[in-house]
């Protein structure tokens, strides 16, 4: 792990009570503070030490103390509970945790993976651990059950064989539309623009203009003579803005089943039409940037994509929709910490960890 600057000041295997009291017992507090840093006096605002008003227990912080609470609390029986007491700044408090207790760590936004004796064991935001260092290695005293989304494999067989007429044309059409690129580069779909506007008409539109009259300018991927692919602006009197509304995939969104029902309407037609311009937006842009979707209808507009995409966004619109068939909720072993993978992907409430 690549450390941040502040944490290489910091003490490093505080492993017992009696070596974290001591580093308490010796540092002394900011001046005309009650705050003792733990680590270097100028991070004292990041990280510091103090004990409890009261009781034995020695509190070791990461960040302000009116957002975080205890991070790390040394307990005068050697036990350590470890808190994920902030949703910020997570690879920051896995480096913590890693650097002062030798535990190491992984994760991502609220959650902090710690590995204890080959197996895993998740952190959320607001959950503590309880460990102890004890004949050389780490003793894990909270056991937790975790549970996590699988794919159930028949069941999303059943609902792949219901799209397959579909699927299978959608591949084809990415296959016809798949270039190989200059050596040392991935294949990409080619599809001009002008199949979109034949398919969406009504999505062809005056671009807005500036202040001065004049037309504001759109990015547009062209292809120049040579082969190569670069991007530029340029002003022009009409713009096209891709088929991007329809919601497929976050099932969360409002329109969400009025979208997932009209695109069902084209894909179940076994209409080569409807199949067309259901391909076309499988294969249009999905990202949320504001000017994403939208080109300028000059002759050379071309648009590219990895010809893995369209076919893999399909299969998770149609496994997302028949959520209930396509997955199982399953607990985990002893050492296995849930991937939350498919969590957006079904219509459950998670339940549980």
């Amino acid at each position: 792990m690549s450390y941040c600057g502040t944490i290489y000041k910091l003490p490093r295997r505080v492993r017992t009570y009696a070596k974290a009291k001591e580093i308490h017992d010796k540092t002394k507090p900011i001046r005309n503070t009650n705050t003792r840093p733990f680590g270097a006096r100028r991070d004292h605002d990041k990280y510091s030490i103090e004990m409890v008003s009261g009781s034995d227990d020695v509190l070791v912080y990461y960040g302000r103390r009116w957002a975080s609470g205890a991070f790390i609390t040394y307990h005068a029986d050697d036990t350590i509970t470890i808190k994920r007491a902030t949703k910020w700044g997570s690879s920051l408090a896995h480096q913590v945790i890693e650097w002062v207790l030798g535990i190491p760590t992984d994760g991502r936004l609220s959650r902090t993976n710690l590995t204890i004796n080959g197996g895993k064991y998740a952190l959320n935001y607001g959950e503590e651990l309880k460990v102890r260092w004890s004949d050389n290695k780490w003793e894990l005293l909270t056991i937790k059950e975790y549970h996590d989304w699988r794919i159930n494999r028949k069941g999303a067989n059943n609902v792949r064989a219901r799209y397959k007429a579909f699927a299978d044309y959608l591949k084809g059409f990415v296959s016809l539309r798949t270039e190989q690129g200059e050596e040392g580069e991935n294949p990409v779909i080619y599809i001009p623009i002008s199949e979109y506007v034949e398919a969406f008409p009504e999505r062809v539109e005056d671009a807005p203009k500036n202040q001065d009259g004049s037309f504001q300018t759109y990015a547009q991927t062209y292809r120049c003579r040579d082969n190569r692919f670069f991007r530029r602006n340029q002003p022009t009197p009409q713009v096209f803005r891709m088929p991007t509304s329809y919601n497929l995939r976050d099932k969360s969104e409002k329109h969400y089943r009025e979208d997932v029902s009209d695109y069902l309407f084209l894909v179940l037609s076994n209409d080569s039409q409807k199949w067309y311009k259901a391909a076309l937006i499988a294969c249009a842009p999905k990202n949320k940037s504001w000017h994403e979707g939208v080109w300028s209808l000059t002759p050379d507009n071309v648009h590219f994509l990895s010809p893995s995409q369209p076919t893999k966004f399909f299969e998770e619109v149609i496994l997302k929709l028949h959520s209930d068939e396509a997955f199982e909720r399953v607990k985990l072993k002893q050492g296995q910490v849930p991937t939350h993978k498919y969590d957006g992907w079904v219509n459950k409430e998670e339940g549980g960890n």
